[in-house]
C-alpha cells in the first residue's frame, strides 16, 4: 500500500458499536478512519472524507437520508459511499442506489469484502481523479494551441500586410495594429536615415513618450521590466505594455510573437531605408549629370563663340598679312612660298578647332551614357 493510500481516510457510520470497532480494526492498518455513532454526528463532523461506510437501520436519521444531505453538499457529492445493511432485499438495494450510494455490503461484514471493496472503490476514485486531471490538462494545451494559433494568426497578418508598407509611417501603424490582437498597446520607434518618429496607438507619441522611448531603445534586443517590455533593432525599437506577468506561459508566447513583430518590423524598414538610399542617389546623381550637361553646353556655346571669333581674327589677320606681302618686293617664287604657308597655317588653325569639336561631342556622349545607366539603375 502506497504513502498516500495509507493517508486517504474513511468515515464509519454505525449505531452499532461491535461493528464500528470491527470495521475500523479491518481497515486501520491501510487508512485513516474515523468512527461515528450515527448520521447527525457524522453530518456535523466538517473533517473530509475520502469514503464512507454508512449503515442504513440507524435511530433518528437512517442512512438514506444522511446519503441524501452528503450528496447535497458540495464538497459531498463525488465522496463514495458503501451502505452496509443487514438486509440483502432488493428494494434497499435499490433505495440505496437511488440515495446516492456507490456498493452495498451485508451483514454480517465479511473482511476479505470490506477491504476488496473499499480498496477497489478507492482506486476507481483515484483513476477518475487522475483521468479528470488529464482531461484539464490537455484541454488547457489544446486552449493554449488554439490561442497560439490565433496570436500567430495576428503576426502572420501584420508580416503579409507589412510587405506593402511603403513609408516607415505606414509601418509602424500596422505593428501597433497587430497589438491589439494580442490584447496588447504600446509604442513604436522607427529610425530611418531622415531621422526618427514615434507613434502610440493615438497617432504621434507625447513627448513623454518620445522620452521613455529615447532611454529603453539602448536596453539589447529584449527587455521585461515588470508588465512592460521593449525589444530593440537597429531601425525599430517596439515598446509593449500590459504583459500578463501572471501567466508564464502566455508570457513566454507573447515574448515569441513580440520578436517576430519586431524582426519583421525591422527587416520591412531596413529594405525602405535601403529604397530610399537607391532612390536619394539616384535624384543626387540625376542633378548632378544635368547640372554637368548644362555646363557643358554652357561650355559648348561659348567655346563655340571664342571658336568663331578666333578663327574670324585669325582669318583676318592671315589674309591682311598676305595683303601686306603683295606689297613687299619679293620674287613670284617667294610671294607663293609664303602664301602657301599661311594658307597651311589656316588649315592647320582649323583642324584644330576641329579636333575641339570632336573632343567637346564626346565629352557629350559620355553625359548621355551616365544618365542612360542611373536610369537604369533606378528601375
Amino acid at each position: 500500500m502506497s504513502e498516500s493510500a495509507r493517508k486517504q481516510r474513511i468515515a464509519v457510520v454505525d449505531d452499532a458499536l461491535v461493528l464500528r470497532r470491527i470495521v475500523s480494526a479491518l481497515l486501520e492498518k491501510d487508512y485513516d478512519v474515523t468512527a461515528f455513532v450515527g448520521g447527525k454526528d457524522f453530518l456535523e463532523s466538517s473533517a473530509p472524507f475520502d469514503l464512507i461506510l454508512l449503515d442504513i437501520d440507524m435511530p433518528g436519521m437512517d442512512g438514506y437520508e444522511v446519503c441524501r444531505r452528503l450528496r447535497a453538499r458540495e464538497e459531498g457529492g463525488e465522496v463514495p459511499v458503501i451502505f452496509v445493511s443487514g438486509h440483502d432485499a432488493a428494494p434497499e438495494r435499490v433505495a440505496a442506489y437511488q440515495a446516492g450510494g456507490n456498493d452495498f455490503i451485508i451483514k454480517p461484514v465479511n473482511a476479505d469484502e470490506v477491504r476488496h471493496k473499499v480498496g477497489a472503490i478507492l482506486t476507481q476514485m483515484a483513476e477518475r481523479r487522475q483521468l479528470a486531471h488529464h482531461s484539464q490538462t490537455a484541454s488547457k494545451v489544446a486552449f493554449e494551441a488554439m490561442t497560439n494559433m490565433g496570436e500567430l494568426g495576428a503576426v502572420m497578418d501584420f508580416m503579409r500586410r507589412s510587405a506593402a508598407c511603403a513609408d516607415a509611417a505606414s509601418v509602424a501603424n500596422c505593428v501597433l495594429a497587430a497589438l491589439l490582437p494580442l490584447g496588447l498597446s504600446g509604442t513604436v520607434q522607427v529610425r530611418m536615415p531622415s531621422g526618427k518618429v514615434n507613434y502610440a496607438a493615438s497617432g504621434q507619441a507625447t513627448p513623454l513618450q518620445d522620452s521613455v522611448m529615447d532611454s529603453l531603445c539602448s536596453m539589447g534586443r529584449l527587455f521585461i521590466f515588470g508588465s512592460r517590455g521593449i525589444v530593440n533593432y537597429d531601425h525599430v525599437s517596439l515598446l509593449v505594455l500590459d504583459l500578463p506577468t501572471k501567466d508564464e506561459a502566455r508570457l513566454g508566447r507573447l515574448r515569441d510573437h513580440l520578436a517576430l513583430l519586431a524582426e519583421g518590423a525591422e527587416a520591412r524598414l531596413a529594405a525602405i531605408a535601403a529604397t530610399d538610399t537607391i532612390v536619394r542617389m539616384h535624384d543626387e546623381v540625376t542633378r548632378t549629370l544635368q547640372a554637368l550637361r548644362h555646363t557643358l553646353a554652357e561650355t559648348n556655346r561659348r567655346a563655340q563663340d571664342a571658336r568663331q571669333n578666333a578663327q574670324r581674327q585669325t582669318i583676318d589677320t592671315l589674309e591682311g598679312l598676305g595683303r601686306m606681302i603683295q606689297s613687299f618686293s619679293i620674287t613670284d617664287i617667294q610671294r607663293e612660298t609664303v602664301e602657301h604657308t599661311i594658307e597651311d597655317g589656316i588649315e592647320d588653325l582649323l583642324r584644330l578647332y576641329d579636333v575641339a569639336s570632336i573632343a567637346e561631342t564626346d565629352f557629350s556622349r559620355v553625359v548621355t551614357m551616365l544618365e542612360r545607366m542611373a536610369l537604369e539603375r533606378a528601375l
